[in-house]
């Protein structure tokens, strides 16, 4: 088996033990919007997304990496120089703490992804330094964090 295989293999099991491990700590689901949040809608133009442009990646056990560029959020999961895409969809160009912003999936790049998400609209939340988002598995859920 190439060794590139075998890395990712490693990377889906890590994946799938850190999200098992993090479901049996809770019974109820992790993400919960503020109520006071203001749904975003994000453009289906281009735009440069000025407050939220950059890469922003994840603390801990999962490694994620967020990129912000043109209008569109890119997420891969990261296992040293291997990524594999897991969404990629708009973004909009602004935000505020507390926003909820609703990204449409880039379904043509999704469907060419082993990781990629099946979703066709994924919601993140905006909290200042950080930009949350869902990742499930095998039916088990977990919010990841990523910051700049």
């Amino acid at each position: 088996m190439p060794r590139q295989s075998r890395r990712l293999i490693g990377v889906l099991i890590t994946l799938i033990g850190v999200v098992m491990a993090t479901a049996c700590g809770s019974a109820t689901p992790s993400y919960s919007p503020s109520p006071d949040a203001t749904v975003v809608e994000a453009p289906a133009q281009t735009n440069t997304a000025d407050s939220l442009e950059g890469v922003w990646v994840s603390e801990g056990d999962v490694p994620f990496e967020a990129t912000v560029k043109d209008g569109t959020i890119t997420v891969k999961i990261v296992d040293g120089e291997t990524k594999s895409l897991f969404w990629q969809g708009t973004f909009p160009a602004t935000a505020q703490e507390g926003d909820i912003l609703l990204s449409d999936a880039d379904v043509e790049a999704l469907a060419s992804s082993l990781m990629g998400s099946s979703e066709l609209v994924k919601p993140f939340t905006y909290e200042g330094d950080e930009i949350n988002f869902e990742f499930s598995m095998m039916g088990t859920s977990t919010v990841i964090r990523v910051k700049k």
